[in-house]
């Protein structure tokens, strides 16, 4: 139960082992499904990512496997090199929802976008310099500017090529109480491996509670997961302890009612019946009183009979 050794098994995410989505028109544009096998501290189950599926889809899915694996699909984009003669459209998540913004309305003001963004439900954080824009989403299938033809466009996401549409896509993220692996079962038509070159799984890392840094938004979000899981873990410990002390007070009362039992028993055995002695006693002493009353009477009617003759 100590700091380094409690909180939850993460993996995927942006760094290490993850599934590279490269975008939701990844399933889309496929006429296939592609499976992937879960294995998770609450069992195990197949995963498939069906024609239309998007990110999003797909973390809902794992999320619901009953592995006790969940998933979250994730994003972080930066936003470079916005003028005031940029324009556009910055679209988070679906397009033509409440995440659309239009750049040519900032002036090329990126706290003010920030700001604005910030309002829809989304983290964004202006460096310093005040020259990137970093926005964190969650639940969201990515992040796109789409070009409306402007050559003069010098805005970028994630360093991509201005006066083109760009997508930074979102990628899933995986956690659970305890150690997972997740395996992919193959397929039979044009979707590409899905995780990453190179690796086999994605399996997750414990990320201690001794280890949570709050310093940063991502930080601050991992802590909640990490502080979740470590209260699962303790939940877990102390249902174990609970079902062991059980055991010992059933235990404990078992062998209390033998000994009880068993003490009866030996009394029964070498103590004295004090109800049936005390009759016994009375018994005897109501036969040795007559016995002495009858012995006397015999003794006199000798007696009598030689008073008589003398």
């Amino acid at each position: 139960m100590s700091g380094d050794a409690i909180g939850n098994y993460q993996g995927g995410g942006a760094a290490g082992t993850l599934l590279g989505i490269d975008s939701a028109a990844a399933f889309a544009t496929s006429d296939s499904d592609y499976g992937f096998r879960v294995q998770g501290p609450d069992g195990t189950a197949t995963v498939t990512a069906a024609n239309g599926d998007t990110v999003t889809d797909l973390a809902s899915k794992f999320s619901s496997s009953g592995t006790g694996v969940s998933a979250t699909a994730e994003v972080e984009a930066t936003i470079s090199n916005l003028t005031a003669a940029d324009s556009g459209t910055l679209q988070i998540g679906t397009a033509g929802d409440t995440s659309d913004f239009a750049l040519s309305e900032y002036g090329g003001d990126l706290e003010k976008l920030a700001e604005d963004i910030g309002k829809a439900g989304y983290n964004a954080t202006v460096n310093d310099a005040g020259t990137e824009l970093t926005i964190t989403a969650q639940d969201v299938d990515g992040v796109t500017i789409t070009d409306d033809g402007d050559a003069d466009n010098t805005v970028q996401l994630n360093g991509g090529t201005a006066n083109a549409q760009q997508t930074a896509n979102a990628q899933l993220s995986f956690d659970s109480k305890d150690s997972f692996a997740i395996t992919e079962t193959g397929t039979t038509g044009g979707v590409g491996a899905l995780i990453e070159a190179g690796e086999t799984d994605v399996s997750g890392a414990l990320s201690a509670v001794n280890s949570i840094d709050i310093s940063s938004y991502q930080g601050s979000q991992d802590a909640l997961d990490v502080i979740d899981g470590a209260i699962a873990r303790i939940d877990a410990q102390r249902a174990d302890l609970g079902a062991v002390q059980n055991r010992f007070q059933a235990t404990i009362r078992n062998q209390s009612n033998i000994a009880e039992n068993l003490e009866g028993a030996k009394s029964r055995i070498k103590d004295a019946d004090f109800a049936a002695e005390t009759a016994k006693l009375t018994q005897s002493q109501i036969l040795q009183q007559a016995s002495q009353t009858i012995l006397a009477q015999a003794n006199q009617r000798p007696q009598a009979a030689l008073q008589l003759l003398g």
